[in-house]
């Protein structure tokens, strides 16, 4: 637990750091082809929900569908382009 702002910031940002170095890595099925674009291997890795603790899973999926739908309603035009997630690091 943390009690002081300083260290919470200092906690923040190795979360981040962390999160932005795990970000790229592949999550749920990784197939892998060979160069004739034959399927050779298909790895199973954790999914984001995988990542979470269980208890929250449930919340996390609840929450996401009504963002989708709010995200979908609202920008309809380019709606899967919204949906993308940004990783930039800015909004």
């Amino acid at each position: 637990m943390v009690h002081d702002p300083t260290t919470a910031v200092r906690r923040l940002g190795r979360i981040v750091q962390f999160l932005a170095m795990v970000a790229h890595l592949p999550l749920g099925a990784v197939r892998h082809h060979d160069r004739a674009a034959a399927l050779r291997l298909v790895r199973d890795l954790p999914a984001w929900a995988d990542l979470a603790d269980p208890e929250r899973r449930k919340a996390l999926a609840r929450h996401r569908t009504p963002l989708a739908r709010a995200v979908r309603r609202t920008v309809p035009d380019d709606d899967e382009f919204a949906l993308v997630a940004y990783r930039q690091g800015i909004g």
